[in-house]
């Protein structure tokens, strides 16, 4: 046979090992009611009773069986009764055992209402099927470490007593929705390539740095009470914290990258560390779902965020702030009557963290921007006197000069004021003069202005005077002329600014 031919016939071959392995993966729901894989007569009742209808792609639920106690909330003290105990080996057997994993249909397993009263091992395991943990009691935790697949791993209503440890699991989607897990979740270096959703759930400490979701990461409603620490997290997404969700640990999020950051209608006891983290789109404050709540002083930090749009109200800020490199393109926020913002509005918020010009300078450019080029000097006029006022020595003597002679640039005109002030002022020190009160006002004042500005003959009065102590005051005008002229001219050519 030639080389070719020896090639099409590995080539059928290993389609056929795939094509029988696709099908031992995905059994069809069997209408015949009958179970191809008889269960193991070492196990439980319970267990036995499992097997008999995830086989079948039925859910095994304890709650609507007959003589297993109906429904009873797993997170109530009470528990759920032993004859609904199953031991970890049993999940174990069904799920990675080829002899019953190969029985499965394309639901996979379900199992609701369950109690596991030994840890659940699934640690470094591929699985082929979706599980379900629906409304289970894992009253000594579960290790899921490692675990790999390409399907959906559900514990939504379930109370995991311990430690939950998901870190480096990869799934397509992980759902623990409802869920309550009493002790510290691992979920470091996790993958959800279509979502991670742990909404409605109350949990400890929960650790998801660098974790990896496709889609969006839902928080809502969620309880935390401990540390939820999300550094170099990358959600394909949004992540939403938002509408209920209470958080009343730190929040980590640092050098992490989402599509947008929703934290509209949830409560934040603690700091909240956004540090270096991209967000294509919003930051959501405020939003159809309220408020965000702020307890207590914490500190939103967003040094060295970008974003595209800024979504709040005025009431959505904490106390504290920290902008320092904060970028972005959109300031979208209204005042509590749907009103355009107040500059003042602006510049108290700026003032929320320590100073920096960059701030002031990044507000400023999307104020003119968005059109609004008076308020954007503002802005810039309350960052020069915030340096004024954190500068010291001959630096604050120089920002005190630039602010009383031209405003910064930004209010040249207090030039020309001091210019008139001191030129009316020398029209009466020359009317002090004996010789010249006979002149008249309009004499006065030119004669004061060819003293404020010498370059100016105006030819309406003659210099000729005898020396007197008038002669100090006009060389001192002389001097304030070149030094107001010059700081006009700076100001107009804005090389103050």
């Amino acid at each position: 046979m030639t080389r070719m031919g020896w090639a099409v016939v590995l080539g059928l071959a290993l389609s056929g090992l795939i094509a029988d392995d696709k099908v031992a993966a995905t059994q069809p729901l069997r209408t015949n009611h009958e179970c191809p894989v008889p269960a193991d007569p070492n196990w439980t009742t319970q267990e036995i009773f499992v097997w008999n209808h995830v086989c079948l792609g039925a859910d095994a639920d304890f709650t609507s069986e007959p003589g297993y106690g109906g429904a009873i909330d797993p997170q109530q003290p009470i528990g759920l009764p032993n004859n609904r105990v199953l031991r970890s080996r049993f999940i174990e057997t069904i799920l990675l055992d080829e002899k019953y994993s190969g029985a499965l249909t394309r639901l996979g397993v379900v199992i609701v209402g369950a109690r596991f009263s030994e840890p659940i091992d699934l640690a470094d395991a591929n699985l082929s099927h979706d599980v379900t943990l629906k409304d289970c009691l894992l009253e000594s935790g579960a290790n899921f470490r490692g675990l790999r697949s390409h399907h959906r791993i559900s514990l939504t209503g379930s109370k995991i007593v311990s430690v939950l440890d998901m870190a480096e699991l990869h799934a397509e989607q992980l759902d623990l929705s409802n869920s309550w897990v009493t002790d510290d979740l691992k979920m470091n270096y996790v993958e959800a390539s279509d979502g991670l959703f742990m909404d409605g759930g109350k949990f400890n400490k929960v650790d998801l740095r660098t974790a990896r979701i496709g889609k969006e990461f839902d928080l809502t409603k969620a309880r935390i009470t401990d540390e939820l620490n999300m550094e170099r997290l990358v959600a394909n997404g949004g992540i939403f914290i938002g509408e209920g969700a209470v958080v009343e640990g730190q929040i980590y999020f640092v050098f992490g990258n989402c599509e947008s950051l929703e934290l509209s209608g949830g409560t934040f006891h603690q700091n909240l560390d956004l540090t270096g983290t991209r967000i294509t789109n919003a930051v959501v404050l405020e939003s159809r779902h309220g408020s965000t709540r702020w307890v207590g002083n914490p500190l939103l930090i967003l040094r060295n965020v970008t974003a595209e749009e800024i979504q709040d109200s005025p009431d959505s800020w904490p106390p504290k702030l920290d902008l320092v490199g904060f970028t972005y393109r959109t300031f979208g926020g209204v005042d509590e009557h749907g009103r355009a913002r107040r500059v003042d509005w602006f510049i108290e918020w700026l003032g929320k963290g320590s100073y920096s010009p960059q701030p002031y300078e990044q507000l400023a450019q999307v104020l003119r921007t968005q059109g609004a080029p008076g308020d954007s000097d503002k802005i810039l006029y309350a960052g020069r006197e915030r340096t004024r006022l954190n500068s010291s020595g001959l630096d604050r003597l120089w920002q005190s000069t630039l602010k009383f002679v031209i405003g910064y640039g930004y209010h040249v005109w207090q030039a020309v004021l001091w210019l008139g002030i001191v030129w009316i002022i020398g029209a009466f020190v020359q009317w002090t003069r004996p010789s010249a009160r006979k002149n008249s006002i309009g004499q006065l004042l030119v004669y004061s202005f060819e003293m404020l500005l010498p370059v100016f003959r105006l030819r309406g009065q003659t210099r000729e005077f005898r020396s007197g102590p008038q002669e100090i005051w006009f060389h001192i005008q002389g001097v304030l002329g070149v030094i107001l002229t010059a700081f006009l001219a700076a100001g107009l050519a804005g090389l103050t600014k």
